[in-house]
């Protein structure tokens, strides 16, 4: 009896129980042929992310859903037999979930460190940095699964995985292994996406500036909801672009919340109905059905443009080269005007330009400002 209460081969499942796999094995279903549609009839395009790595880190966070869905679909099996059963095929589903979502966490912290490094600190990863990261955070995820089977289960606490309370996991013999494993890294996941997302939402806002001493500085908005800016009206376009794209990893943040806070009281000793379980573990198995809502509402609702990272500054950009300093080049203030308009569903930034009508010392050019020169003419 001993042997039974510790090791457990089976866990007959209740009719309430019994529908609430149904429920989290039909969640992981919606993800799995959500994915497999997104790749049949709209494929994600590098061009969706600026020809930058959110390509590469996107399509591991959907191989890792893959994984999380399979996992989820398997619970079919449990509920077409009324109960869950220690095995190789339990073991092999625990491996799986295991996987996925120790990468899904792993890699929705790398896309909200990618935009961090991207949009924030304005540094562009190069091609080894990328493929050295996906290389070492699959490896991680491999050996995690590897050294737990091989190195850490011992034949005193039995199977490292297989049954865990109403399904297939890692065993609650390993109660530290499991907490490390399975919560330690969603925990990291859910504080770091709040933190780099919030403060790569206020960098591209205009909020967060970096004057010449390299010091930052937080701007409110002006009452006329005017931010200065160093680029032209086509920032407006990355600026949409970056504001979608944090919602990747916040998104997989606000999933994993409650499940996260179930995990906690559960791993805290306290009595956690099972459908809270089933309902929180529903919810976290839709982590892929919105990843692909989220890029297809990237690609339809910003612009197919090749506009480069934003650049905020607290002042209007003066150049400092000599061309600049003898009035060969025109600076110019460009302001964004937060004004109430509605064009394709979305808030438009109306761009004032505020240009002097006869530059002092400045080159005007045969086809610019309505001049017919042949060779251009200097005001003066």
């Amino acid at each position: 009896m001993a042997s039974s209460m510790f090791f457990p081969t089976e866990f007959p499942y209740s009719d309430g129980q019994k529908a609430g796999v149904m429920i989290m094995a039909l969640s992981g279903l919606s993800s799995l042929m959500a994915i497999i549609c997104l790749f049949i009839f709209n494929r994600p395009k590098r061009r969706t992310f600026r020809n930058t790595h959110m390509f590469g880190y996107f399509m591991s966070l959907l191989f890792a859903n893959i994984l999380q869905s399979i996992a989820a679909v398997m619970d079919f099996q449990w509920v077409a037999k009324g109960s869950v059963r220690s095995g190789a095929l339990c073991s092999t589903q625990a491996g799986i979930e295991l996987a996925g979502n120790l990468g899904t966490s792993i890699f929705s912290v790398m896309i909200a460190l990618h935009l961090f490094h991207i949009l924030f600190l304005r540094f562009r990863a190069t091609n080894p940095v990328f493929v050295g990261a996906l290389v070492c955070a699959w490896t991680f995820v491999l050996f995690d699964i590897l050294i737990g089977r091989f190195a850490i289960q011992t034949p005193k606490k039995g199977p490292y995985f297989g049954i865990a309370g109403s399904g297939c996991s890692i065993t609650l013999n390993y109660g530290v292994e499991r907490m490390v494993s399975e919560y330690l890294f969603s925990f990291l996941s859910i504080g770091m996406g709040f933190i780099l997302c919030s403060l790569v939402f206020l960098r591209v806002r205009g909020n967060l500036v970096r004057n010449k001493y390299h010091e930052w500085n937080f701007v409110k908005q002006n009452e006329d909801g005017k931010f200065t800016i160093t680029q032209d009206a086509g920032d407006n376009s990355m600026n949409r672009l970056a504001q979608k794209l944090v919602w990747l990893p916040l998104s997989y943040a606000l999933i994993l919340l409650p499940i996260s806070v179930v995990r906690i009281a559960e791993f805290s000793g306290v009595a956690i109905p099972f459908w809270a379980t089933a309902s929180t573990t529903a919810i976290c198995n839709l982590t892929g059905l919105v990843n692909v809502l989220l890029v297809l509402y990237i690609e339809n609702r910003v612009p197919d443009t090749n506009d480069t990272l934003p650049t905020f500054s607290e002042k209007p950009w003066h150049s400092r080269s000599p061309s600049a300093a003898s009035g060969d080049i025109l600076s110019l203030s460009i302001h964004v005007n937060r004004s109430v308009e509605k064009f394709d569903d979305e808030t438009s930034e109306r761009v004032v330009v505020k240009l002097p009508t006869k530059p002092e010392q400045t080159y005007i050019a045969p086809d610019a400002w309505n001049t017919t020169a042949a060779k251009g003419k200097t005001y003066l």
